[in-house]
């Protein structure tokens, strides 16, 4: 099955729809700022996306999107695997720098440990000496 795309993002840079959006209750720590909808019929995803663009999101007078407007793009010969690739690949590098530093604490404790068991060791020659 052939499914098109459609690339949604709310446009928050009016101030004026700032203030509205914050007298009636603010974003209350939700930061969402995208989306993606994936359409069956290719003529669907072009004329909701022409259709939708530029739009006040509406919704309840309260709600906190009501004065956001839709910015909404049809993306052509998009993949699913182009939407998760970046996802995957950042992924993998915290996954990498995560390793490295484990190792480097485990590296860390281990030469502290080792320097701990030195110490011991000459305090108990330097007890026996004076013994």
């Amino acid at each position: 099955m052939n499914c098109d795309w459609v690339s949604m993002s709310l446009c928050g840079t009016d101030p004026e729809a700032q203030m509205r959006r914050k007298r009636s209750g603010g974003f209350r720590g939700l930061e969402f700022s995208e989306g993606w909808v994936e359409f069956a019929d290719k003529h669907v995803a072009k004329k909701v996306a022409n259709m939708l663009n530029g739009e006040q999101m509406g919704g309840k007078k309260r709600s906190q999107f009501f004065y956001d407007i839709w910015n909404i793009k049809y993306l052509s010969k998009f993949k699913w695997d182009d939407l998760t690739e970046e996802t995957t690949y950042n992924n993998a590098i915290r996954e990498q720098k995560l390793r490295m530093e484990i190792s480097a604490g485990n590296k860390e404790r281990d030469f502290y440990l080792n320097k701990v068991d030195q110490s011991r060791a000459l305090s108990e020659i330097e007890k026996r000496m004076v013994k």
